[in-house]
């Protein structure tokens, strides 16, 4: 699976040739400028620095092929430092200090905090993943879920999350929706407040939240939020400055403790047929998934789609998809597979980050 490191955003060409270290440099220059310049100035200046420091690069260098190596090599810098957060390098992050700058000196702790601890980095960056669970897109998918809840009358959902990360977004009807203009959803006691804008047409929804039969979340390496280094790993994935995003997290982490998702370990694409085999008959058939399929190579998009068409001879079925569209917004689209057929509808325009949904 390989990741376009310009916004974060997955592409369908894998690759298993390692980056030299020029094309890594290159990476981190672009992380900086088209990502971190309005998002993160930490990582903006860390970026730029990683780009001219070849030792640092050849540490980022052991990232699993495919990975995002700047995302994944500051996440696992931030794991790290939350494990440590006496050491002087966690002074310059906001994520650990509330008076957080960029000083003078934060080059020179920035290096001695990794090659402290290169053992550890190179350990983490060769075997995590960038699996950012991110709660606010659940926003987005909302509408598209009420909407197929309504039109097949009120029948419970059966939901398959495909690279779903710890499953956060499988508990959207455990959290509480502000739209702005008085649009509000939900259960407004949800410790899980989200608010994403509303532009545009009024979106489709009412008071009335889908029933939900089954939550069976499918990644190559679930996270349980159980487990405190799972959690702390997700935290990581976050940028310091985005201290919203952070409390959402935990939150939702909050939440899932007490609601179960069951959470299924392998590739999606080859699990997908015996896990809608197990539906109920009187559920739809509802798979989602965000920022998935950029990752998968091309033979792969065409097995996950022949899979739901041949399935679809038998039973319909759904799909829900936020995918990369450009630099600036992503698609949200909702694919009905029938008799073997499918028709597909872009419905709204949405930020990555589910901040804000365009219905279209």
């Amino acid at each position: 699976m390989a990741f376009d490191p310009i916004n974060d955003c997955p592409t369908n060409a894998p690759t298993n040739d390692a980056p030299t270290l020029n094309q890594l440099a290159d990476r981190f220059r672009r992380f900086a400028q088209q990502e971190c310049c309005d998002s993160s100035p930490l990582y903006d200046q860390l970026s730029r620095m990683v780009a001219q420091d070849n030792d640092l690069l050849a540490i980022a260098g052991c990232a699993q092929a495919g990975q995002p190596a700047a995302n994944l090599f500051f996440a696992a810098v931030q794991f790290l430092l939350f494990q440590n957060p006496d050491d002087s390098l966690a002074r310059h992050f906001p994520s650990l200090s509330t008076f957080a700058t960029s000083r003078d000196d934060l080059s020179t702790d920035f290096r001695n905090f990794c090659f402290s601890r290169k053992d550890d980095l190179k350990d983490l960056l060769r075997t995590k993943l960038v699996q950012t669970n991110e709660v606010r897109r659940s926003a987005c998918l909302l509408p598209v879920l009420q909407m197929i809840y309504e039109e097949t009358n009120g029948q419970p959902l059966y939901l398959i999350d495909i690279g779903a990360s710890a499953g956060l977004n499988l508990l959207f009807d455990r959290y509480h929706f502000d739209y702005g203009q008085d649009q509000t959803f939900g259960d407004s006691e949800s410790p899980v407040q989200i608010y994403c804008q509303s532009r545009g047409r009024a979106l489709p929804l009412s008071a009335t939240f889908p029933q939900v039969a089954s939550r069976v979340a499918i990644d190559l390496n679930p996270l349980d939020v159980h487990k405190q280094d799972d959690v702390l790993w997700l935290k990581a994935l976050i940028w310091p400055e985005h201290d919203e995003r952070r409390k959402l997290l935990d939150a939702a982490v909050l939440v899932a403790k007490h609601y179960p998702i069951r959470h299924v370990q392998g590739d999606g694409v080859a699990l997908l047929p015996a896990l809608l085999n197990e539906a109920l008959p009187d559920t739809r058939l509802c798979i989602i998934h965000s920022f998935t399929i950029n990752q998968m190579a091309p033979q792969a998009v065409q097995n996950f789609q022949n899979a739901m068409r041949q399935f679809s001879k038998r039973r319909s079925l759904y799909c829900v998809a936020i995918s990369c569209k450009d630099g600036a917004s992503s698609n949200l689209g909702l694919s009905c597979y029938q008799n073997g057929a499918e028709s597909k509808n872009i419905l709204a325009k949405c930020s990555d980050h589910g901040t804000w949904i365009e219905w279209l």
